[in-house]
């Protein structure tokens, strides 16, 4: 009876954290349409860390199903989450700055440990459905509540944006569907499941008309199809994030030499709809902090900063719109070094475990290949450094499940019945 208990309560605890899974995505898949949570500004991040303060709890009545080993990789990615912490402490200490830092600690050691006690496929089984009730209740808010759903703003009128605040998040919850239908059909299979959830996410990034979600749902497909294809391929996948890296590195280098706000494309000059203002901007000021930044979100929330941008432009958004831009600006070059450390380790572990035949293709293809999109998808969008949106803690999950040796699963031991006769031995 106590094993049974036991084992009762192993189960309710995982179903527990599923669902926990389940509603995080829902929560923290992008900024939730500011009309749906009108009156309760700060609802996404205290449900947030509500869902996270339980996993906390919860995970630590069952055992692991992972050991994380102190691999290269693991020890340079623990140094740069710490050193991202504590950079609040150079911030300009404000309060944004101070709960971003809680929030990110408690989100990241959640998600490590519910990495550490739930297989992949229950991960990314839930991130599925999470994804397609949004995608769904997108359709829903468009059709019957299009003054929410179909946005109205600047250069955004007439595209969807469903129970998203802007068309740039439903268009990348729509690329990321499709990557996660099309390598839940190579995993699973199911033909009709893929083409459902394949043809809704398709219809979210034509509706939101997001290039970057565009984009996304390209690289998404190519990836899917190459690292099948060809072995050598996907090998080299696995160096992708330190090759945007250095990429991103050398375009931010460039801004930063020239003062250009923009970059050059044969006779034209490329803005990308005026985000590379936003990068030259973070970047000029990047010289009166350049070892450790400006700490932790302590550059938007100065209000010299924030004001400043709006005197020369007569807009502001306080956001980078590039991840890099944002873990230069806030981190350092010394964060950013430590970053992108982070990313070549990674590629060589991965096609290190690829060549020895060391985890399965299917596992490798969707971790290499989620982490290639999240690494492009940061040249336009800040995922990177962010603790309201799931898609950056799946990265992280995703990072800890690739360095992890999966335990045995406890056998119950078969006990001696007490009508069983002693055998004799002469």
């Amino acid at each position: 009876m106590p094993r049974t208990a036991n084992s009762l309560a192993t189960w309710a605890i995982r179903a527990t954290l599923l669902a926990i899974i389940l509603l995080s995505v829902g929560n923290f898949v992008g900024s939730i349409n500011g009309s749906l949570t009108q009156g309760l500004p700060y609802l996404q991040q205290s449900l947030g860390l509500t869902f996270w303060v339980v996993v906390l709890y919860a995970s630590c009545f069952i055992p692991p199903v992972l050991r994380v080993d102190r691999s290269p990789d693991i020890v340079a990615a623990l140094v740069f989450f710490s050193f991202v912490v504590l950079s609040v402490a150079w911030s300009n200490h404000s309060g944004d700055s101070v709960m971003k830092s809680v929030a990110l600690l408690i989100t990241t050691i959640g998600v490590c440990r519910l990495a550490g006690r739930m297989s992949l496929d229950a991960i990314v089984g839930c991130t599925i459905i999470g994804r397609f009730i949004l995608t769904v209740l997108a359709f829903v808010v468009v059709l019957l509540l299009p003054d929410i759903g179909v946005a109205t703003g600047w250069m955004q009128e007439g595209l969807w944006q469903g129970v998203f605040d802007s068309k740039q998040s439903l268009g990348l919850s729509g690329a990321l569907l499709m990557f996660l239908a099309c390598h839940n059909a190579l995993r699973c299979g199911g033909k009709i499941q893929f083409l459902v959830l394949f043809a809704l996410g398709a219809t979210c990034v034509i509706g939101s008309g997001s290039r970057g979600g565009g984009v996304l749902a390209l690289a998404a497909i190519a990836s899917c199809y190459l690292s099948r294809r060809s072995p050598r391929f996907g090998m080299l996948l696995a160096f992708g994030p330190i090759a945007m890296t250095i990429v991103a590195g050398a375009l931010m280098a460039y801004i930063m030499s020239t003062g250009h706000d923009y970059l050059p494309w044969f006779d034209d000059q490329l803005n990308f709809t005026n985000r590379t203002q936003i990068w030259e901007y973070a970047l000029r000021h990047l010289s009166d902090q350049p070892l450790f930044g400006f700490g932790l979100n302590g550059f938007w929330t100065t209000p010299q900063f924030y004001f400043g941008f709006l005197h020369e432009h007569d807009w502001v958004l306080d956001n980078y719109h590039s991840g890099y831009v944002a873990i230069l600006t806030e981190t350092g070059i010394v964060g950013m070094t430590l970053f992108a450390l982070c990313a070549l380790l990674f590629g060589f572990r991965m096609s290190w475990l690829r060549a020895n035949r060391l985890i399965p293709q299917a596992d490798y293809d969707l971790i290499v290949g989620y982490l290639n999109l999240m690494f492009l998808i940061n040249f336009s969008e800040t995922l990177f450094l962010r603790s309201t949106d799931f898609s950056e803690a799946l990265l992280v999950a995703f990072f800890i499940a690739s360095a992890g040796v999966r335990l045995p699963t406890p056998q119950p031991r078969l006990q001696p019945s007490l009508a069983t006769p002693k055998r004799q031995f002469a």
